[in-house]
């Protein structure tokens, strides 16, 4: 099966020699909306399938012009700050070979700080091309209903995808933020029914700091879908970012209750017992998150965690060592990231708020253990 890349860009330049270099597919699609960088002249040194159309506060609509362009018998659409390793590529080339029911499979991905932290989502980011799939929703567009509406199915690829728009500075993640939220709010209004969007308006609020209206949003969400696991699970993350921590495990517990296997569910409960020192709790909700989603390359991290605050270097080590294998963007870490100051980026993690990147805490792992030159050597 051939393979499409495509990309929606403006004033990417600084990303995109990277994102084209790193690309194994058999054609590439650019759609720009504005750029007045290098970003163009950039895309036309890997391909000649540039197209142009200005932004129109609407997402789905340039993804789905995109997609009209298309040959290829299949679609992966990526931001020119998201990275797939090598090895993601061989996945992706053997997986859409493989189901013939299979319209649409989600990606993992990790959205890294410069700081080192990160969140986890589960994207559609490859599907096929030419059934009349189409993306819904201005923001936070989606194109699985389309895919199971044509009878299709959509699937979970053992796939990782990197995303580096949060290493972007605090002004341009503050912009995008607001004009997400202005997005949405018309998005609402245009579709009252849609009371799943209020979950999703709920947590870019809460990213900015609005936590007040995020809180409302999110209860308004998830008193609207309760057995929806996404907007109960959103209430919790704005509860713990409230610092109220016993409704947030009220909350992660809820979800559970609807999928004893939701393991971002399992990973928050884990966090808010490893914020309050109870690693023994912790750690059980991490291995269990393990078991049910052995992908989850950051479970480890928090599960190391565990054992750094009881003192285990050595496990904790053996654990750090692990996540950098699997995927080495892990160990990012940048000094301006550290120093900038940015107040709500922490309510994002899905670790401790105060996380300071993996290479520090194994940089303290080894200064406690010492010159221990034979337990490094079997590392």
């Amino acid at each position: 099966m051939s393979l499409a890349l495509c990309l929606i860009m403006k004033n990417e330049s600084k990303f995109l020699e990277p994102f084209f270099s790193n690309s194994f597919a058999d054609n590439i699609y650019v759609l720009d909306t504005g750029s007045d960088d290098d970003s163009v002249a950039i895309a036309q040194k890997y391909t000649k399938n540039i197209f142009k159309k200005e932004f129109n506060n609407n997402f789905s609509s340039l993804r789905n012009y995109l997609i009209g362009l298309v040959k290829e018998d299949w679609i992966l659409f990526l931001d020119a700050d998201e990275i797939l390793l090598q090895a993601e590529w061989k996945k992706l080339r053997r997986l859409i070979d493989e189901d013939p029911e299979v319209g649409g499979y989600r990606f993992l991905r990790y959205n890294f700080f410069a700081t080192g932290g990160w969140y986890s989502d589960m994207m559609v980011k490859v599907f096929k091309n030419n059934e009349g799939f189409k993306y819904q929703k201005k923001a936070t567009e989606r194109i699985e209903p389309s895919i199971i509406k044509k009878g299709f199915k959509v699937a979970d690829a053992p796939i990782t995808l990197n995303h580096f728009g949060y290493v972007r500075s605090f002004e341009d993640r503050n912009k995008k933020n607001n004009q997400y939220i202005s997005i949405m709010q018309d998005q609402i209004l245009a579709n009252p029914e849609d009371t799943l969007a209020k979950s999703a308006l709920a947590i870019i609020q809460r990213n900015s700091g609005d936590l007040p209206n995020a809180t409302a949003n999110a209860l308004e969400g998830a008193a609207a879908n309760p057995n929806s696991e996404l907007a109960q699970l959103f209430l919790g993350y704005v509860y713990e970012s409230s610092n109220k921590l016993d409704l947030a495990i009220k909350q992660y517990r809820k979800v559970l209750e609807i999928n004893s296997g939701n393991y971002r569910a399992l990973n928050a409960l884990g966090v808010v017992y490893l914020s309050k020192g109870e690693y023994a709790a912790a750690r059980e909700y991490f291995e269990h998150a393990i078991a049910v989603f052995p992908i989850g390359t950051h479970l480890n991290i928090n599960l190391g965690l565990t054992y750094f605050f009881e003192g285990n270097y050595r496990k904790a080590i053996y654990l750090f060592k692990k996540v950098l294998a699997e995927n080495p963007y892990f160990g990012l870490l940048d000094q301006k990231g550290i120093l900038e100051i940015d107040n709500q980026k922490q309510f994002y993690y899905e670790t401790i708020n105060n996380y300071w990147g993996l290479k520090t805490y194994l940089a303290v792992c080894k200064e406690a253990i010492g010159n221990d030159e034979e337990f490094f050597f079997h590392l």
